[in-house]
Protein backbone atom coordinates (compact mmCIF):
# COMPACT_ATOMS: atom_id res chain seq x y z
CA UNK A 1 0.00 0.00 0.00
CA UNK A 2 1.55 3.19 1.27
CA UNK A 3 5.09 1.86 1.63
CA UNK A 4 5.19 0.78 -2.01
CA UNK A 5 3.93 4.16 -3.18
CA UNK A 6 6.67 5.88 -1.22
CA UNK A 7 9.31 3.61 -2.76
CA UNK A 8 8.04 4.37 -6.25
CA UNK A 9 7.98 8.11 -5.50
CA UNK A 10 11.52 7.94 -4.09
CA UNK A 11 12.90 6.08 -7.09
CA UNK A 12 11.00 8.39 -9.47
CA UNK A 13 12.42 11.51 -7.80
CA UNK A 14 15.95 10.22 -8.28
CA UNK A 15 15.27 9.31 -11.93
CA UNK A 16 13.83 12.78 -12.58
CA UNK A 17 17.23 14.28 -11.71
CA UNK A 18 18.75 12.25 -14.52
CA UNK A 19 16.09 13.38 -16.95
CA UNK A 20 16.71 17.01 -15.97
CA UNK A 21 20.42 16.49 -16.62
CA UNK A 22 19.70 15.04 -20.05
CA UNK A 23 17.47 18.03 -20.75
CA UNK A 24 20.31 20.39 -19.80
CA UNK A 25 22.68 18.53 -22.14
CA UNK A 26 20.17 18.82 -24.99
CA UNK A 27 19.68 22.53 -24.24
CA UNK A 28 23.42 23.12 -24.39
CA UNK A 29 23.84 21.30 -27.68
CA UNK A 30 20.88 22.97 -29.40
CA UNK A 31 21.06 26.15 -31.42
CA UNK A 32 17.51 27.29 -30.65
CA UNK A 33 14.56 26.59 -28.39
CA UNK A 34 12.67 24.90 -31.22
CA UNK A 35 15.59 22.60 -31.96
CA UNK A 36 15.89 21.70 -28.28
CA UNK A 37 12.17 20.91 -28.18
CA UNK A 38 12.38 18.61 -31.20
CA UNK A 39 15.48 16.81 -29.99
CA UNK A 40 14.16 16.34 -26.46
CA UNK A 41 10.86 14.99 -27.79
CA UNK A 42 12.72 12.37 -29.82
CA UNK A 43 14.97 11.48 -26.88
CA UNK A 44 12.03 11.15 -24.48
CA UNK A 45 10.21 8.94 -27.00
CA UNK A 46 13.26 6.67 -27.13
CA UNK A 47 13.39 6.56 -23.33
CA UNK A 48 9.76 5.48 -23.20
CA UNK A 49 10.37 2.96 -25.96
CA UNK A 50 13.32 1.38 -24.11
CA UNK A 51 11.52 1.00 -20.77
CA UNK A 52 9.73 -2.13 -21.90
CA UNK A 53 6.29 -0.69 -21.20
CA UNK A 54 5.13 -0.46 -24.83
CA UNK A 55 7.27 -3.17 -26.46
CA UNK A 56 9.55 -5.76 -24.89
CA UNK A 57 12.93 -4.28 -24.11
CA UNK A 58 15.84 -5.82 -26.07
CA UNK A 59 18.06 -7.71 -23.65
CA UNK A 60 21.54 -6.64 -24.79
CA UNK A 61 24.10 -7.72 -22.20
CA UNK A 62 26.99 -5.27 -21.82
CA UNK A 63 28.88 -7.39 -19.31
CA UNK A 64 28.18 -9.84 -16.55
CA UNK A 65 29.74 -11.13 -13.40
CA UNK A 66 29.02 -14.13 -11.21
CA UNK A 67 25.92 -12.48 -9.69
CA UNK A 68 24.29 -10.25 -12.26
CA UNK A 69 24.01 -9.49 -15.95
CA UNK A 70 24.30 -5.79 -16.81
CA UNK A 71 22.10 -4.79 -19.72
CA UNK A 72 22.56 -1.85 -22.09
CA UNK A 73 19.28 -0.13 -21.28
CA UNK A 74 19.79 -0.39 -17.52
CA UNK A 75 21.91 2.73 -17.73
CA UNK A 76 19.04 4.92 -18.85
CA UNK A 77 17.10 6.33 -15.89
CA UNK A 78 13.78 5.03 -17.19
CA UNK A 79 14.77 1.37 -17.64
CA UNK A 80 15.34 0.39 -14.00
CA UNK A 81 12.50 2.68 -12.94
CA UNK A 82 10.03 0.60 -14.93
CA UNK A 83 11.38 -2.50 -13.15
CA UNK A 84 10.75 -0.83 -9.79
CA UNK A 85 7.20 0.11 -10.75
CA UNK A 86 6.50 -3.41 -12.04
CA UNK A 87 7.87 -4.97 -8.84
CA UNK A 88 5.95 -2.56 -6.63
CA UNK A 89 2.65 -3.35 -8.32
CA UNK A 90 3.05 -7.10 -8.80
CA UNK A 91 4.85 -8.35 -5.69
CA UNK A 92 6.09 -7.29 -2.30
CA UNK A 93 9.27 -5.33 -2.99
CA UNK A 94 11.93 -5.02 -0.34
CA UNK A 95 14.90 -2.73 -0.45
CA UNK A 96 17.13 -5.82 -0.86
CA UNK A 97 15.26 -6.88 -4.01
CA UNK A 98 15.42 -3.36 -5.39
CA UNK A 99 19.02 -2.58 -4.36
CA UNK A 100 20.39 -3.08 -7.88
CA UNK A 101 17.75 -0.79 -9.41
CA UNK A 102 18.32 1.84 -6.73
CA UNK A 103 22.06 1.74 -7.33
CA UNK A 104 21.74 1.97 -11.11
CA UNK A 105 19.09 4.71 -10.99
CA UNK A 106 21.17 6.72 -8.53
CA UNK A 107 24.42 6.22 -10.44
CA UNK A 108 23.03 7.00 -13.89
CA UNK A 109 20.91 9.92 -12.68
CA UNK A 110 23.82 11.55 -10.87
CA UNK A 111 26.04 10.97 -13.91
CA UNK A 112 23.56 12.59 -16.30
CA UNK A 113 22.72 15.41 -13.88
CA UNK A 114 26.38 16.30 -13.20
CA UNK A 115 27.23 16.02 -16.90
CA UNK A 116 24.31 18.33 -17.72
CA UNK A 117 25.37 20.76 -15.01
CA UNK A 118 28.94 20.85 -16.30
CA UNK A 119 27.76 21.32 -19.90
CA UNK A 120 25.39 24.09 -18.84
CA UNK A 121 28.11 25.88 -16.87
CA UNK A 122 30.56 25.55 -19.76
CA UNK A 123 28.09 26.70 -22.43
CA UNK A 124 26.86 29.74 -20.52
CA UNK A 125 30.20 30.53 -18.82
CA UNK A 126 28.87 30.27 -15.26
CA UNK A 127 31.67 30.18 -12.72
Amino acid sequence: GDVYKRQVYFFSAIAVLGMIGIGMIIACLSQSVNQALLISSAVMFLFILFTGIIFPKPEIILFSNAYKDFYLFDFLPTGPLSNVINNATSSIPTINRLAYELFIIFLSSMFYFLLGLMAFRYRFKIV
